[in-house]
C-alpha cells in the first residue's frame, strides 16, 4: 500500500487559501482528490493540515485527515512531523500545487518508483516557452545523463553561456519540477534531523536538503501539456 499525502498550509504567504479557491463553483482541493481516487493501486489518502476548517468539511472525503499546528518551513517537514500517523512505509506527497494538473501518469510513475525504492522519484517536464522558463515560480532542474537530479532552482539553469536567451529552448536542455515525491519513511526520518541547507534557505525549495543530505533524487519524464501547476492567483486567470 502507498500512502498518498496531502500538505495543506492553508494560510501560505505565497497565495492564502489557494486549496480552497473555487473553479467552476468547485474548490480546488476537490480537483486533487477527484484524480486520486482513480489511481489503480492500493492506497490510503491522507491530508495533512493546520486548518480546522478543512479538517470539517473533508474528514468524510479521505482515509484520514491529521491536523497539525506545528510551524513547517515546507510540504516534506509538514508530512515528517507526523510519521508515526502513516500506515505505509511508502509515501506519495503530492502538493496541492499540482490540483489541475492531469496526473494520469501517476500509476506508471509508482510502478517505476518501486524498482528502487531507496532512492526519492520526482517528475519533470521539457519546458518549452520562454515565459516558463523566466518564471521564478516554475522551479527548474538540472538532470545527469543517467536522469539523477543534480540541482533545483529558480533561477534559469542550466546557463548556456554563448547563446542568446531566446535560443536555449531550442537546446532541450531545460526541465521543469513537478510538486511531487514519491519516497520512503525511512529517508523521511532523516529529514528532520538534519538541519534546514543555506540553499535550501536561500531558494525557498525543500528538496534541496535531500541533496545536500546526499540521498539521490531521481527524475521521470512527463508531458509537459499535463501540467498546470497552481502557484499564484494569476494562474488561476489562465484557467
Amino acid at each position: 500500500m502507498i500512502s498518498i499525502v496531502i500538505p495543506i498550509r492553508l494560510k501560505s504567504k505565497r497565495f492564502p487559501n489557494k486549496i480552497i479557491q473555487l473553479i467552476k463553483d468547485k474548490p480546488l482541493l476537490d480537483y486533487l482528490l477527484d484524480q486520486t481516487n482513480k489511481f489503480t493501486f492500493k492506497k490510503e489518502c491522507i491530508i495533512i493540515t493546520d486548518s480546522h476548517e478543512i479538517k470539517k468539511k473533508y474528514h468524510n472525503k479521505v482515509d484520514n485527515i491529521i491536523l497539525s499546528d506545528k510551524p513547517c518551513s515546507c510540504g516534506t517537514e509538514r508530512i515528517t512531523n507526523n510519521l508515526e500517523e502513516i500506515n505505509s512505509p511508502y509515501i506519495l506527497n503530492i502538493q496541492a500545487d499540482e490540483a489541475l494538473s492531469n496526473l494520469d501518469f501517476i500509476n506508471r510513475f509508482t510502478q517505476e518508483w518501486k524498482k528502487n525504492t531507496q532512492r526519492i522519484l520526482t517528475p519533470i517536464y521539457q519546458i518549452n516557452t520562454l515565459e516558463k522558463l523566466r518564471n521564478k515560480n516554475v522551479v527548474k532542474v538540472v538532470k545527469s545523463s543517467k536522469n539523477q537530479a543534480l540541482y533545483f532552482s529558480r533561477q534559469c539553469i542550466p546557463y548556456f553561456r554563448d547563446l542568446e536567451q531566446t535560443k536555449w529552448l531550442q537546446k532541450k536542455q531545460h526541465w521543469g519540477h513537478v510538486g511531487i515525491y514519491a519516497y520512503t519513511k525511512d529517508i523521511l526520518q532523516k529529514y528532520n534531523t538534519h538541519k534546514n541547507s543555506s540553499l535550501e534557505n536561500i531558494e525557498k525549495l525543500e528538496q534541496l536538503r535531500f541533496l545536500d543530505m546526499t540521498i539521490p533524487i531521481h527524475t521521470f519524464e512527463v508531458d509537459e501539456k499535463d501540467i498546470k501547476a497552481v502557484d499564484s492567483p494569476e494562474d488561476l486567470k489562465t484557467i
